[in-house]
């Protein structure tokens, strides 16, 4: 996810339905299968956790709306 990419520091992860991936990777979270109106948690680790998981957030709560 590009996005995420920009937080080069920071271990970002996607975690739905149970399964747990990195962020920066698009065909991971590709394979989650996520759909409007689903809950996902976002979480971060690094300097910059909480601009990250506020930033990825967003472009995911934008694509599933």
């Amino acid at each position: 996810m590009k996005k995420a990419a920009e937080f080069a520091g920071e271990q970002i992860t996607i975690e739905f339905n149970g399964r747990k991936v990195s962020a920066k990777s698009i065909t991971g979270v590709l394979t989650l299968g996520m759909k409007a109106g689903d809950t996902v948690t976002v979480s971060a680790e690094g300097d910059k956790a909480a601009e990250a998981v506020e930033a990825v957030g967003a472009v995911i709560e934008s694509v599933l709306d």
